[in-house]
């Protein structure tokens, strides 16, 4: 892992999709749920929803949006952590390998390996340390 000058307080993980690619089957259920409760499903409803996701996932983590990190691997959800005004770190995904260089366009930093990804600078970590 690398130091930058890169300030987070908070880190938001993509589980599913780092580890396991399930994006489709959970496009399948939301579009399903929506349709039976009558609800409109909207062009752009992955991004849509993921940007309020992550807004809510800083909320909960006390966090201001722009102090998380948010580790994910599919273009949507890279750009709706940017639009929720998120630091984001795109994961290599073979799954998602042909969206890579948008990925890197998109998103401020861009990892294959977890070993290289970005660590707080050590003057911010004992700031808030200190309170």
């Amino acid at each position: 892992m690398r130091r930058t000058n890169t300030r987070f307080e908070a880190v938001i993980f993509d589980l599913d999709g780092t580890l396991l690619d399930l994006m489709d089957v959970w496009e399948k259920i939301d579009i399903c749920f929506l349709q039976k409760r009558g609800l409109p499903v909207p062009a752009d409803y992955v991004t849509e929803i993921c940007a309020r996701s992550f807004e809510e996932a800083a909320q909960r983590l006390g966090a201001a949006p722009q102090h998380c990190l948010v580790f994910e691997d599919v273009l949507p959800a890279v750009k709706s952590a940017k639009q929720a005004g998120m630091l984001v770190c795109a994961v290599y995904d073979k799954y998602s390998a042909r969206y890579r260089v948008q990925m890197e366009q998109a998103a401020d930093f861009y990892i294959a390996d977890f070993r290289d990804a970005p660590l707080p600078d050590a003057d911010f970590e004992e700031e808030n340390e200190k309170g």
